[in-house]
């Protein structure tokens, strides 16, 4: 697969699973929501919170699955753009990208670092691998 068409599937895929999180902390989606969304996912994948809190794949959805329901409908807005895309060995791509979120408590922004490997089977055509989040001021976001 060629880096754009890489960067296009992981670009989709940020977009989905950010439109899921919404969907999901406002009840909007259901446990089958949950399931398929958890297929977007490489079974070894690890989260760097911003805070510094490393998470497997596993305790990611328990904190998903406790949370739904959480957040009012529209009183959370997530907004991402893509800064970078760099193409990796073994079908494989980083994105370097940007998510502003409007929440009851203000807003936030924080910069991302995200591995994808291509994948077939996922929603996307791609498995998160690797995230790292980042705050950042919201006036540099």
């Amino acid at each position: 697969m060629s880096l754009g068409d890489l960067a296009a599937c992981a670009g989709r895929e940020v977009e989905a699973r950010h439109d899921f999180f919404v969907d999901w902390f406002a009840g909007r989606a259901g446990e089958a929501d949950l399931m398929r969304s958890r297929t977007a996912f490489d079974p070894g994948f690890v989260r760097i919170a911003p805070d510094g809190t490393v998470q497997d794949l596993d305790a990611v959805f328990s904190m998903l699955a406790a949370r739904r329901g959480s957040v009012p409908a529209g009183a959370l807005q997530i907004e991402t753009e893509i800064e970078t895309a760099v193409a990796l060995p073994g079908d494989a791509v980083q994105l370097l990208y940007i998510e502003r979120q409007r929440t009851p408590d203000g807003p936030t922004a924080r910069r991302s670092s995200a591995l994808f490997v291509a994948d077939p089977t996922a929603p996307e055509g791609v498995v998160w691998r690797w995230l790292h989040e980042t705050w950042v001021d919201q006036a540099q976001a």
